[in-house]
């Protein structure tokens, strides 16, 4: 935690409920969205085997969400904008 007492104008977690309720809602934040992503994975390989009948389309459909994820990594964080220009 940085101390930060306020986040885009608006009151920070940590100011307005302590450090130890921010970390706990980071780490549920985290876990919820590892669940979403692990439920769309399913989702996917769901439709890709009802559409085509294959049994390895969970394995592919997992490929192709890995692939997609390591490219969003990839991608520069935009709130570490630099003033030079690309």
């Amino acid at each position: 935690m940085d101390g930060a007492t306020t986040r885009r104008s608006v009151p920070s977690v940590n100011a307005q409920w302590g450090n130890l309720r921010a970390i706990l809602a980071s780490d549920l934040r985290s876990i919820l969205g590892q669940a979403i992503d692990a439920a769309a994975r399913d989702r996917a390989a769901e439709l890709v085997r009802s559409t085509t009948g294959v049994e390895e389309s969970r394995n592919t459909a997992r490929m192709w969400a890995d692939k997609a994820q390591a490219a969003l990594t990839s991608l520069p964080d935009p709130r570490h904008r630099s003033s030079a220009p690309s």
